[in-house]
This record gives structure tokens, sequence and C-alpha cells, in this order.
């Protein structure tokens, strides 16, 4: 109701990164749009469209402007005359000093994924939606994360990072300038918000530490599955140990070459961690490598130096003389999103039953010495 509303303006942080989601009366939209004038808040309502696009997909056949479909309206929100204010749910976002009108959340949800059938069915979707994915690493995961929500791979989504935004990260990172120095847990859980505000986001600003790893992959239900794309060998081995101990298949983007990696625990609960190309090390050991040691550990996962790219290579080994850090392409980052989005559907749906390495290198698939028109391209 109203006074929901009134008593979050009265609580608003200025940091505040979560949406918040209220209904109205039947006769309370004009104190909504005054209280919000007042409050410098823009008040949106589209839900004739939304509806419009609602009716469509139950009625794929009939004119959306056609009595049918016009019936089938009249009875969807109860004949409650325009502009339906008590239909639906009213979502703020604090960050964007936006309030908007929405679908209810069942029918917010089958027009926001519609048009991933049939490379998604509707059956499917129903069994993605009770999923939980934990993310950890929010480069490539941010990435990976939008592309779960966007394609209803989740009903939740918990993820994990203890960095804030840098300059240097706009090269890979889908954001703003006006988000420097903000927590990256901050901003994904906004930039998920305005995607699905009813998508229920946990986050982990400390990232996975020995006090957030037990509440991370099992308070309120166990992780279905973990993508993990962090940059510290030791959590990504501890992320694996506790994975392995509960059963989560892991999904990693090395975010070179198109390297994806799949590791069974829920299948095989012997399996070596990292397919055993970390030899015996536990998250424990991996602290302890000298930094002698550490390129050809690094290099020792991927199955030896010659297996990465000629580009990485080069800048690894600059690392510390004329570059800061290891390269990184928005390009190689969104690419890594949708192997793990891909991946992360045919676990969750029982048809990618394997651990195993895929690559996808698009230096080898598009090139002047490969024929674009070859049938093994098309």
């Amino acid at each position: 109701m109203l006074a929901d509303f009134e008593k979050k303006l009265g609580e608003l942080q200025d940091a505040e990164s979560v949406p918040f989601l209220f209904q109205l009366g039947e006769g309370e939209l004009k104190g909504l749009v005054a209280c919000a004038e007042k409050a410098g808040i823009r008040v949106v309502d589209t839900i004739d469209r939304q509806l419009t696009e609602w009716v469509r997909t139950v009625l794929p056949a009939e004119v959306p402007s056609g009595p049918v479909a016009r019936e089938a309206i009249a009875v969807e929100v109860s004949r409650i005359e325009p502009p339906y204010v008590s239909y639906g749910s009213w979502c703020f976002y604090p960050w964007r000093k936006m309030v908007t009108h929405l679908l209810p959340k069942d029918r917010f949800f089958s027009v926001r994924t519609n048009r991933n059938r049939e490379k998604i069915t509707h059956e499917e979707q129903q069994i993605l939606k009770n999923k939980t994915i934990g993310v950890i690493g929010l480069s490539v995961g941010h990435a990976a994360a939008m592309v779960l929500a966007q394609e209803g791979l989740c009903g939740e989504l918990r993820i994990a990072d203890f960095d804030t935004l840098d300059l240097s990260n706009l090269n890979r990172l889908r954001t703003s300038l006006v988000n420097l120095g903000d927590s990256k847990v901050d901003i994904a859980r906004r930039d998920l918000a305005e995607i699905d505000p009813y998508l229920p986001v946990k986050t982990f600003p400390k990232g996975v530490t020995d006090e957030t790893i037990t509440p991370f992959f099992e308070e309120g239900g166990k992780l279905d599955l973990l993508v993990e794309e962090c940059d510290t060998l030791p959590i990504k081995l501890r992320a694996r140990e506790k994975a392995r101990a509960l059963g989560i298949p892991v999904v990693m983007d090395t975010n070179d070459r198109g390297l994806l990696d799949v590791e069974r625990f829920d299948r095989d609960a012997n399996r070596p961690l990292m397919h055993g190309l970390m030899g015996d090390h536990t998250a424990e050991t991996a602290k302890a490598v000298p930094p002698s040691e550490r390129l050809k550990l690094f290099y020792g996962f991927f199955g030896g130096e010659h297996r990465v790219s000629p580009a990485f290579r080069e800048s690894v080994r600059r690392i510390g003389k004329d570059l800061v850090s290891y390269p990184q392409l928005s390009s190689d980052v969104h690419l890594g999103a949708a192997l793990v989005a891909h991946a992360s559907r045919l676990i969750l749906l029982g048809k990618l039953r394997q651990s195993g390495r895929f690559a996808i290198d698009l230096d080898q698939l598009i090139n002047d010495s490969s024929d674009p028109l070859s049938p093994e391209v098309w």
C-alpha cells in the first residue's frame, strides 16, 4: 500500500541498491504521484503495454486490440477500470529515483521469457526457475549473472565479490562511469533488479571467505550450481572443495580461447579438483606457492604454456614490466558469459552429464585461412 512506499522513503539510505516492491490500493495513485513528486521521484506506468504483451503470449492468433484479447485482459484484471492501479506490483528503484508499475510475478516472468521459446520450452523454464545458482567473481561473473537472469535460468542468484569498480574495469564490464568506486556486488544487484526485480539476489560483498562460504553455499538451501570466476587460486580451490563436499557442479570460463570447464562433483564425489591439473594442491597449499612457481602452476592448469593464446602468453611475460595484469577483452568476457549460461542450462536440465573442457576459439574459427562457406560452418 502507499504507506509502505512512504515508510520506505523515510528509511532510505543514499547507497540503497535493493528494489522495493509494493502494492497500491485502488484510490492511492494520486497519493503516490504527490509523494513521489515531493521527493523528486519519477512515476512510470506502462501496464497497458505489458498487458497487451501478455495477451499476445496467451492468444498469439488474436489481434491484440480485438474483442477476444480485450475480454481476456478484462478478465485478467478482474474488470478493474483503467489505469488498473491495484493490479500487479509497483517497484521503487531508489538509485534511479523511479517507481514503475509491473505485471504480477508469474505474468511478468512468462512475458519476459516468452521469446526464449522453444529454445527453452515452457516445461524447462518451470524447472529452471526453481534452481539456485551462485556466482563468485563479478567480471566474467557479472556478465554471466546477467545472462542467467535474462534467460530465466534460476529462481535465486547468490553473487560474491569483495572488490569495487575501477576505471580499468570498464574495458570489459558492462556498467557506467557513475558507478566508479561502488561495490561490484551492488552494481550487479542493481543491474539484475532492472531486469527482474522479482528475482531474489543475495549478495556477499566480502567475497567468499571462511566466514561466508557456508552461507553462500547453503543458507536458504544448497546451491544447484556454482559459476566460479574469481582470480585467486586458493579461493578457486576452496570453492571446489566445498562444492565437491556438497555435490554441486561447477562451471568456469577461463577468458582465453573460449575455454570452458565443467566439473560434475554432483556425479563424482571423488573427482580431482580442476581436472587434477593442479596436482595435489589444496586451498591451503596454494597459499604457500612462492611467486616464482605461480606462473608454472597457472600454465599447468591450461595444460602447458602452448595452450594459451599467443597474445595472452606475451602479456603474461610483460606483467610487472610494462603491463599491470593479464588481458581481458569485453568480447571474451561476453563470449564466456554465453558459454557459462549455455552449459549451466544444459546441466540443470540433465542434458550435459559429463565433466570436461570445451573450447570455442574465435581466432581459429574466424580468420583468412578458413573457408567461411565450408560445409563444416554451414
